[in-house]
């Protein structure tokens, strides 16, 4: 990016927060947007600093002040020259604002379900810690570590939200409910809410409004997925300010490309599916790709992750190869059936045991539970590093939430781990496919 191109950015960033981006001006950010990835980097963060300068002055400042009156999408942003009036005086916060804490900050959701890893921040400066299952929460962060993490968070009055993945929310409810979805995947149902309050959710590239449905949010480094199953809601998309109602039974993406913001049918994913990985795999997938070569096929190479904490703050850490569900997979990538099998082509430097673990959502949208399970040894006589190719039936998987979500059956994958327990054993997937057994390809 040029100096001309980074001060033209800094123009446009700034109309853009303080609303006053004419027709022009949008069509050079998008212009700006869609050429050049520097653009991009920049605007990403732009927006991440934003989102946490207000996020934490509000934390901080609104703990006793009542909530203002919303009737439509509000913006949250602020001019350059409020964001230095706010870095100065995020370093004064605590002093400012800790005398106007109450002791016993007002609980206004209570932690449920958790699995893995799950710490909590009230803001302020605090490190996280971490939680167990019926802990009461005011306003602040929440982080779900790790692939395999999940966590529902139920509200007053009923609401509920769940976590999946590895998720960072900020929440706050000052007669208002307020989500930020920092990173990760989240599924709602909301009750309905106040006349005038909506429920209201940000991300980096859109906001949403919410008087009372159930969807799932999902968000990338380039744009929010939202899938609604019942009700209607409201997303705004931030690069250029369109609105769309997206109603039940369908999903959007608003990302950085100005494109047409128009929602589509949603329907179950289905119940074959198969990938290979000669060309380069989906930008939803996890692991090194290694491309094609003479004596060997395209493939993913295991990249480690922390899957969790054990005693002690120590990291679990995995190597995994993942594939989890795209924008235009908002509910999963495959349907499973009672007698639905994974079959995979792999290979391991080190002969060594293999799981795999996947997360599930419902015909609705909803979380659907995680689940596990032990691959079968196929070394049938063969060395290390030769190719391999197991079936794994999906019956045989372990409910990880087994009162909530006791089988995977009748769900839509939304992420595939294949992986090693804290021993990088170079494992590599050539291919892999979901299908019953009645239908065997």
């Amino acid at each position: 990016m040029t100096w001309r191109e980074a001060d033209e950015l800094e123009l446009l960033l700034n109309a853009l927060v303080d609303e006053s981006l004419t027709a022009e001006q949008e069509a050079a950010l998008a212009a700006l947007l869609r050429d050049n990835a520097e653009a991009r980097n920049r605007y990403r963060n732009w927006m991440t600093l934003h989102s946490a300068l207000m996020w934490d002055y509000a934390e901080a400042a609104s703990t006793n002040e009542p909530p203002s009156r919303i009737t439509g999408i509000p913006s949250p942003w602020i001019s350059k020259w409020a964001i230095a009036a706010a870095v100065a005086l995020a370093a004064a916060l605590p002093a400012l604002f800790l005398a106007r804490r109450p002791a016993n900050p007002r609980a206004i959701a209570t932690l449920e379900a958790i699995q893995g890893t799950i710490a909590w921040s009230g803001g302020g400066g605090a490190a996280p810690v971490q939680l167990a299952e019926g802990a009461r929460l005011n306003g602040g962060t929440l982080y779900a570590e790790g692939e395999a993490a999940s966590a529902q968070v139920r509200f007053l009055d009923g609401t509920l939200v769940s976590l999946a993945g590895d998720s960072e929310m900020a929440l706050s409810d000052q007669g208002q409910k307020k989500l930020d979805l920092r990173k990760g995947t989240l599924t709602a149902r909301v009750q309905h809410q106040p006349d005038g309050f909506p429920l209201l959710v940000h991300t980096s590239t859109a906001e949403i409004e919410v008087v009372g449905t159930e969807f799932s949010l999902s968000i990338g480094s380039n744009e929010t997925a939202i899938d609604v199953a019942a009700g209607q809601v409201r997303l705004r998309r931030l690069v250029d300010g369109k609105i769309v109602a997206v109603s039940a039974g369908q999903s959007v993406v608003a990302s950085l490309a100005v494109t047409e913001l128009k929602p589509a049918a949603t329907g179950m994913a289905p119940e074959n599916w198969s990938i290979a990985f000669e060309a380069p795999p989906p930008s939803a997938s996890f692991g090194r790709w290694l491309p094609p070569s003479s004596l060997l096929p395209g493939r993913l190479h295991a990249m480690p992750y922390v899957a969790g904490r054990k005693g002690g703050n120590i990291p679990v850490i995995h190597y995994s190869v993942g594939l989890s569900a795209g924008p235009g997979e908002p509910r999963g990538f495959a349907t499973l059936r009672p007698d639905s099998i994974l079959r995979f082509r792999y290979r391991l430097a080190t002969d060594i045991g293999l799981k795999c673990f996947l997360s599930c959502r419902r015909a609705r949208g909803a979380f659907g539970g995680n689940f596990e399970t032990v691959v079968p040894e196929s070394h049938s006589g063969q060395g290390s590093n030769e190719w391999r190719t197991v079936e794994v039936p999906f019956k045989s998987a372990h409910a990880l939430m087994e009162e909530s979500h006791p089988s995977p059956v009748g769900a839509q994958v939304a992420l595939l781990l294949i992986h090693t327990y804290e021993t990088d054993a170079s494992l590599e997937i050539a291919e892999a496919a979901i299908f019953p057994a009645s239908n065997r390809p």
